[in-house]
């Protein structure tokens, strides 16, 4: 992403999609498949919304009047104006109560510290510049996104859907892409609840994440084949 954002024309949806699409193709001839299996993760509009009045909820519950304060100044999302100051105000206690990683008060930055330092797949520059696509591409993504409604756009897919959601998930919450889950329309749906996680049910329950992949999902898609 760091890369990709050094051409800001290119750093829309539409282009998102389309290297969706090519790195799909790419990858079924590489690997001589006929289907391969997409796992997105984050992302979400109307999200926003839910994930600012969770947390103000939060605050409230644990006394914390500066956080209440500092929401109900920004008021909730859309946001206008500096927006990208308004998000991280939002997202910082987010992370405090939970909404990120499952009883953590920490977030999940040292989460994503961690997988970062100890996967030898990342160089020191790609560690460092991982950070820098993110901040980046957000700042150029985040305002076309939340002008996706799904429900509206999207309402019917012609391929089996997984969805896999942590229970506790705010930041991009749960709650509301198990609503999308009900009203979508697909050939085939399931829904795998994450009783103990947040938004990182693939970290925080990692065992149990690749056991559904590998014993599940793939039965399934060979059984769609």
């Amino acid at each position: 992403m760091y890369r990709a954002a050094r051409d800001r024309s290119r750093m829309h949806m539409e282009q998102v999609i389309s290297d969706s699409l090519e790195l799909s193709a790419y990858l079924g001839r590489r690997f001589n498949q006929r289907k391969i299996t997409l796992v997105g993760h984050s992302w979400g509009a109307e999200g926003e919304r839910i994930s600012y009045d969770w947390t103000l909820a939060q605050a409230r519950a644990a006394g914390d009047l500066g956080v209440v304060r500092k929401l109900k100044e920004i008021g909730p999302p859309p946001y206008g104006g500096d927006w990208r100051r308004k998000f991280m105000t939002q997202r910082r206690p987010l992370g405090r109560y939970g909404g990120e990683c499952y009883r953590s008060r920490r977030g999940a930055f040292g989460v994503v510290i961690k997988n970062r330092v100890l996967s030898p797949e990342y160089t020191l520059v790609d560690r460092i510049n991982y950070f820098r696509g993110i901040f980046d591409s957000v700042g150029l993504l985040l305002p076309e996104l939340l002008t996706v409604d799904l429900f509206d756009q999207v309402p019917r897919v012609d391929v089996p859907l997984w969805f896999m959601l942590g229970r506790h998930d705010y930041a991009v919450p749960s709650v509301l892409a198990h609503r999308y889950f009900d009203r979508v329309t697909a050939p085939a749906k399931t829904l795998v609840w994450f009783e103990n996680s947040s938004h990182l049910p693939n970290t925080k329950e990692r065992e149990l994440f690749n056991k559904t992949l590998v014993d599940r999902l793939r039965p399934a898609a060979l059984r769609d084949s």
